[in-house]
């Protein structure tokens, strides 16, 4: 059934040979992410664009449920066939890879707190005519969020690294 549907996908008649599948299949996961990506930004546009006109559609709220779900199955798919596990061959390696998320975890949370202060505490009042209003509650908030966001990050990167095995002297 699904090299059925891969043949009726690409408009092929008879079977594909292993790396024309394999091809296939890379620039079906390419398309894949790229459409992931539009249409994240086509729900950020919509998002704006009902902001400014003070209405309330229901396309923002579909387009976010389909990436969800979408984004969920490919975790849960990724997960199960345990593709998002690092090994590390020795324990250097894995204080090295340990590290490095750690770094990436901070400047992702950092990321995270700036974007979410512009665009829900600047941008999205400047857009639908109301008055800015920054207070420090509002960097506390987002920061202790940001934090928050860096902890977990760093936690679910952290769980799928797989300690170096000893070897038996």
């Amino acid at each position: 059934m699904k090299d059925k549907i891969l043949n009726q996908m690409v408009g092929a008649m008879d079977e594909r040979d292993e790396y024309q599948k394999q091809e296939i299949h890379k620039e079906m996961a390419m398309s894949g992410i790229i459409l992931w990506y539009l249409s994240m930004a086509l729900m950020l546009f919509m998002i704006v664009w009902d902001t400014m006109q003070q209405v309330f559609t229901f396309y923002p709220i579909l387009l976010f449920v389909i990436n969800m779900v979408y984004a969920v199955y490919m975790i849960v798919a990724v997960k199960n066939k345990q593709l998002d596990e690092s090994d590390c061959a020795t324990w250097d390696e894995f204080e090295e890879k340990k590290k490095k998320l750690k770094s990436s975890a901070i400047k992702g949370g950092i990321v995270w707190v700036l974007f979410m202060l512009i665009v829900m505490e600047y941008m999205l009042p400047v857009l639908g005519g109301n008055e800015v209003s920054l207070s420090i509650g509002s960097f506390v908030i987002w920061g202790v969020a940001g934090a928050v966001f860096s902890i977990l990050y760093y936690g679910f990167s952290k769980s799928r690294l797989n300690k170096p095995i000893e070897e038996e002297v």
